[in-house]
């Protein structure tokens, strides 16, 4: 098989594979009973697996990530924080200004002053409209730009419906034309 039938092959499997991861989440997220499995662990380490698994991602789009992570340790469900920080990236590579090579930065540190950790994801896409906003976490909202012709409206909905089952504040920033930043708020939990 040649290298270009090969990425394409990878190209349709991953694809596929988040299809069916974000449909097995919508199942979960609508369940009376969810097994969320509380454990401390590094958020840098967590996130490079995740980033590990979007390589091909990032090769097939060059994207570039940039990471200032530091030795951050949370209590979370990892395998749940896993996917919102997949659904974030995601819609960075697919929100990227035609033409152009995405860049997403993943900033992690803590707050000493309002007592929390934070995992700020940025990138350089084509941004929300401010009127749009207030309504990219509802349920089948895909606002009205071209580009959100892509869009189920799901993605940026799971991701509030598990940050909030999660207690992960969740903030969003965008300009139009210069991209998108969601910051994702963890508590301290001492031991």
């Amino acid at each position: 098989m040649t290298d270009q039938v090969y990425k394409r092959f990878e190209h349709v499997r991953r694809e596929i594979s988040e299809e069916v991861d974000r449909i097995l989440y919508y199942a979960r997220s609508q369940s009376d009973h969810v097994d969320y499995r509380f454990e401390r662990f590094s958020l840098s380490d967590s996130i490079s697996e995740v980033l590990e698994d979007l390589s091909s991602l990032f090769d097939e789009n060059d994207a570039v990530v940039n990471q200032n992570l530091g030795d951050i340790e949370v209590v979370s469900d990892i395998k749940t924080l896993q996917f919102i920080i997949i659904q974030v990236i995601l819609n960075s590579i697919k929100y990227a200004k035609a033409g152009s090579r995405p860049v997403i930065s993943l900033d992690a540190g803590e707050n000493v002053d309002q007592m929390h950790y934070f995992l700020k994801i940025s990138d350089d896409g084509i941004g929300i409209p401010a009127a749009d906003l207030p309504f990219i976490f509802d349920k089948g909202f895909t606002g009205n730009h071209p580009e959100h012709r892509k869009a189920t409206g799901m993605g940026l909905y799971l991701v509030k419906k598990f940050c909030d089952d999660l207690n992960i504040e969740i903030e969003v920033d965008s300009q139009v034309g210069k991209g998108l930043t969601i910051l994702l708020i963890f508590p301290i939990v001492d031991h």
